[in-house]
Parts: structure tokens; sequence; C-alpha cells
């Protein structure tokens, strides 16, 4: 058999060339046997690359977590500053400086915005200042940020109240004293609220069923003094307040309703012994209120005592100009002084006040017969016996001036004391 020289360099068809790989010098890859090789340095570098990536993801995650928790330090270190703020802003409220207060608790809320406990004084800072409103959405705020007490409860009973909701009011005031059965101001505010729903004796029995556990309670007795005055019941009244004056006895408003309880009474000396020194102090700050004023007139005049009755119950109409019993008490004590001008004068305004009630009339009526002013004293008796017809008193008075036919002028102060006391 005869062999064909190929020329140099070629190879028979049969068997391809073989490539050669980079690196790999005459490595043979045949058909479906083909394998694939990789260099050392390729491997490690294909390595370090995963590597690089996995790496750089971790690392991203790292400082991720690095922000997040710096973060969470920061803010919890502003809610450290900002209780410790708070506290600060707490004490001023209670001490009565809204201003103060809503400037330190500005503070708190920049740099702690979410803090329950800042959202819950806000609201009552706004409720002491009358903004009801902004006070329910501060509120609202609060609860949405955690707030969850029994002073939420309470603040939330306030702001129905305050919006004549009173069935609402009950119900937050009662989940107040429900989870915290020691706050006699919850009981307290269940029983005003009660009383505003026209149920001063169920409230009265709320009060009374807790009295042994507020026994030293001052807040309390003076609750239960307001629904004895309600009821008419001044003995009572009387010493409920005496009972909150000798818990607190440096509060003035359960001195000045003890005053009042006692003068309704018709305990006039202890009136006195009550009210005199809390007006005369009142009197030099200039914020006695005109009520204390007429009570203790009344009570100098119930005790024959009618100079010092007719210049406090003066005092009294000038404190407060419209008020129908301070101008009923006047003419009284002007009257049994026997200044008859300043009686007729201050009756005239207390029959102008009392807008036809009967009882002023009667009294500017009986005070024009002593004038001798018959046609005016007809005029008001008059007036008064369309407002209760046949009352026996006014149609005696009534009798007595038809039978005065000229009136006699106007006696000038205090010229008519003898007469009067006749």
């Amino acid at each position: 058999m005869t062999l064909t020289k190929l020329p140099v360099g070629e190879r028979p068809l049969s068997r391809p060339p073989l490539r050669e790989h980079p690196g790999h010098g005459a490595a043979r890859v045949s058909g479906s046997n083909r394998r694939h090789t990789c260099h050392p340095a390729g491997r490690a570098l294909l390595l370090l690359t995963l590597a690089g990536g996995i790496a750089c993801a971790s690392c991203s995650e790292l400082q991720t977590e690095q922000k997040t928790a710096r973060q969470q330090a920061k803010q919890q270190w502003n809610d450290v500053r900002g209780k410790i703020k708070y506290q600060i802003a707490a004490e001023s409220f209670s001490r009565g400086q809204l201003d103060v207060a809503q400037q330190q608790l500005d503070e708190v809320l920049a740099i702690a915005p979410n803090l329950p406990e800042a959202g819950v004084l806000q609201a009552r800072i706004l409720l002491e200042r009358g903004e009801v409103a902004s006070a329910r959405t501060a509120l609202q705020s609060a609860i949405m940020n955690g707030a969850n007490g029994p002073e939420t409860d309470y603040l939330t009973g306030v702001i129905a109240q305050r919006y004549g909701q009173f069935d609402d009011a009950l119900l937050a005031y009662r989940r107040a004293a429900e989870r915290d059965p020691r706050n006699a101001h919850y009981v307290a505010a269940v029983a005003e609220t009660l009383v505003a729903l026209d149920a001063p004796a169920e409230a009265l029995a709320l009060i009374e069923s807790r009295w042994t556990d507020f026994e030293h309670n001052a807040t309390l007795r003076g609750t239960a003094g307001q629904i004895y005055l309600l009821l008419g019941q001044y003995e009572k009244a009387a010493d409920a307040y005496r009972d909150a004056v000798r818990i607190a006895p440096e509060d003035k408003t359960f001195k000045a309703q003890l005053g009042l309880a006692l003068s309704l009474a018709g305990r006039n000396t202890e009136t006195i012994a009550v009210l005199e020194p809390l007006c005369a102090e009142g009197a030099r700050s200039g914020e006695t209120p005109g009520y204390l004023l007429t009570a203790l007139g009344r009570a100098y005049l119930e005790t024959d005592r009618c100079d010092e009755a007719k210049s406090t119950l003066r005092t009294a109409t000038q404190v407060s100009p419209e008020s129908l019993s301070a101008w009923s008490w006047l003419a009284r004590a002007a009257l049994t002084c026997g200044d008859l001008g300043t009686a007729y004068e201050a009756a005239l305004k207390a029959a102008e006040l009392g807008k036809g009630a009967p009882e002023p009339l009667i009294l500017l009526g009986y005070i024009c017969i002593r004038q001798g002013n018959g046609p005016a004293a007809v005029r008001a008796l008059e007036e008064a016996l369309e407002k209760q017809p046949g009352d026996a008193m006014t149609l005696y008075l009534l009798s007595q001036a038809r039978r005065t036919k000229a009136p006699k002028a106007l006696a000038p102060a205090g010229s008519a004391r003898s007469e009067a006391r006749g």
C-alpha cells in the first residue's frame, strides 16, 4: 500500500488539529469528553471576586445596623433628657406657672416629640388656658403615642364636660376612678358630673360610701358641701366645709364656702367669725367676691350691727353691681338704719334687676310707704300682686299704700333713723 505523502505541516482531515488552550500546551479535547480546566490564578481571582461581593454586602448591612443603632441610642438619650425636662415643666405647671411650663415643655417636645407624658401635660396646660379644642388634639396625640392611664381618662372626661357631653364625661371619670380608686379627685369628678346630670342624691350616696376611704381628704369634703348646699341642707353643708377647713386650713375657697353655708344656716355669729378676717384680707388685695361681702353684711344686720352692715353691703354692690341679693340686703340695711333715701335707691335697683320678681317689688312698695309715697307704693305692690295673686302680705301693704295719699320728699340719708325703728 502506497502512502501519499502530505505536504509538510498538513495533517489528515480525519484528525482535526488540536486546539491549544493558552497556558496548557497541547491538551486534547475530543467529542463529548471535552473538559474545561481553569488555571489556579483564575480560580483565586474568582474566589476573591465572590468574597469581595459578600464582604461589600456584609459591610453595607453592618453600616445600616450601626446607623440604626446610633439613631436608637440618640433617641433613647433624647427620651431620657426629655423626661428630665418634662419633670421640670410638670413642677412649673403644679406651681401655676403656665407660661414657664409651656416654654419648658416646648423644649421637651423638640427633642422627644413622641413622649406620651409630655402630650398629656400639653393637654393640661391648654385646658387651663381654656383652649379646649387644642387640648383635645394634644390628648389624642398623646394617646396615639402610648399614653394610657387614669389621668388620660380623667382629662378625656374634662374635655367632654367642657363640651357639655356629660354622659361621655361620666363614663370617662368612672374609668379613671376604677383604675385609680385611691384618687379622691376622680371620685369627686364622678359626683360633680352626676349633679350636672340632675342626680345629686346619687352623687351624695357615692361620696358618703367613700367617706371612710378618704377620711383626711379635703376635696371630697368640699364636694359634699357643694351638694348639701344644692339640696338646701345648710347645716350639713357647714359641717362638711368645716371638716375641709380643718384638713386644709390654708385653703381660702373652703373658708369662703364655710362662711356662706353658715350664713344660709342662720348661724350669724359664726359667719362673722369666718368671713370677717377673710373679707378684710381680700379688701387689701381687692379680691373679695361680692357674694361673701353680701353674706357678711347680712350677718352684721342680723346681729344688730346695722352701720357695719350698710357699709359692707354698699361695698358688695360696688364689687357686684348686678347682684340682686346685694342691692336687696343694702335696701334692708339702710331701712333699718333709717336711711330711707339709700333704701329707696337700693330697692329701686333691686326691682330693676329682679325683672318683675315679686320680692324686690314688695320691698320697694314697703319703703315707698315708709317714705309716704303712696302712688309709687301702689304701683310696685300691684305689679307684685300680679305675680302672686292673693298673697296676704302684699294685699295688706297695698291697703296701707292706698291710704297714703300725698308723697313726702325723699328723706336725706340718716334723717329717718328714729322713724325706721319706731
